[in-house]
């Protein structure tokens, strides 16, 4: 079967595809081995690496800007809806902020009376715990006397600790409404009530942008819009940017770490990823290879067809020479026989 253009047309986009693919590879492959570099260095391409995390920022800053503008967005398209969702979160994250508020206040209690807490610690906890531990002292002193001072000393005490909880409560508030989370010893609660605070912000911040005036909606809805496209073009561009230097940074990794070095300093996952561009580098190359071929056949049939033409152009121009043979000794013949009847009638005429 004869080769076309049509034939290298194909196998050249085949072979766009795979170079692509090939990009996508090595991008993956240089995402994983990021993730490494970031805890502990792979000893090369630090440069590369370097600048696709400086994109990877700037990407997640557009990512952060894109939710909050379509946050913003929803928001006015469908203020009664989103008004009623938001003030719906904002009364969960009061309960949310309520049963935390008690939990800081007896974390904060424990450090307090069990003198583990620092300077900063006690004097945000001492106006609402050492009246409390006074008083709950002077009553259990009371306890030894026995008697009615005991019986009175008891029931006060027990009216006392059923206050612990609004106590806690209250204390807890206090914290949160002056950002002294981060006194406390546990980290995590400190990091909870920063997250909910934060929160709680947001969500205030929403439902004032919905409840905004009514009038100047359609303008806050294109403005919103524009807002949002704007944010997704210069995250594509990023997006884009940060595939071209994951892929540049994978390239330059891959061409320096041995495969080895690779499963063990980075992971299964990249080793594997490794693979795949030696499988598709070498599709790449079996592709070229064909297109090759296919190119030099294509101009082997082009020789081989010429050759034919010339082969029927000696063939014709055989056949022409025999034609004008044939007639050359036609009219020789011709010239003899004249000459025969010359020569008759001259001795015709000495006779």
């Amino acid at each position: 079967m004869a080769i076309t253009s049509q034939d290298i047309v194909a196998l050249e986009r085949h072979l766009t595809d795979l170079k692509k693919q090939l990009g996508a590879d090595y991008a993956a492959f240089g995402e994983s081995c990021a993730l490494i570099e970031r805890q502990r260095t792979l000893g090369c391409c630090r440069d590369e690496w370097q600048a696709y995390e400086t994109c990877l920022e700037s990407v997640t800053e557009l990512e952060k800007v894109c939710a909050k503008q379509k946050r913003r967005l929803d928001l006015i398209s469908d203020k009664k809806g989103r008004i009623r969702q938001t003030e719906k979160d904002l009364q969960l994250a009061a309960r949310q902020r309520k049963e935390l508020a008690g939990r800081l206040g007896a974390v904060a209690y424990e450090a307090y009376q069990s003198g583990v807490a620092d300077e900063a610690l006690r004097a945000a906890s001492a106006t609402w715990f050492d009246g409390y531990l006074k008083e709950t002292q002077r009553l259990e002193t009371m306890l030894l006397k026995g008697g009615v001072v005991a019986s009175w000393a008891r029931t006060r005490l027990s009216l006392l600790r059923r206050r612990t909880g609004a106590l806690f409560q209250h204390c807890g508030e206090d914290f949160l409404d002056h950002d002294q989370c981060s006194l406390l010893p546990d980290a995590h609660l400190a990091e909870e009530a920063s997250l909910l605070v934060s929160r709680q912000q947001e969500l205030t911040e929403d439902l004032a942008a919905a409840r905004s005036n009514v009038s100047s909606l359609q303008e806050e809805v294109d403005n919103g819009k524009k807002a949002l496209e704007e944010a997704k073009s210069q995250l594509s561009v990023m997006q884009a940017k940060l595939q071209q230097l994951a892929s540049v940074y994978g390239k330059a990794v891959y061409d320096q770490i041995p495969p080895d070095v690779i499963a063990r300093d980075v992971g299964q996952i990249a080793y594997e990823q490794g693979l795949a561009i030696v499988q598709r580098l070498d599709a790449i190359a079996q592709t070229q290879q064909r297109i090759q071929s296919l190119r030099n056949q294509m101009q082997i049939d082009e020789l081989n067809a010429q050759m034919e033409l010339d082969n029927q152009k000696i063939a014709h121009l055989e056949e022409q020479e025999q034609a004008i043979e044939q007639q050359i000794s036609e009219v020789q013949r011709s010239i003899a026989e004249r000459r025969r009847k010359i020569r008759d009638l001259s001795g015709a005429d000495h006779g």
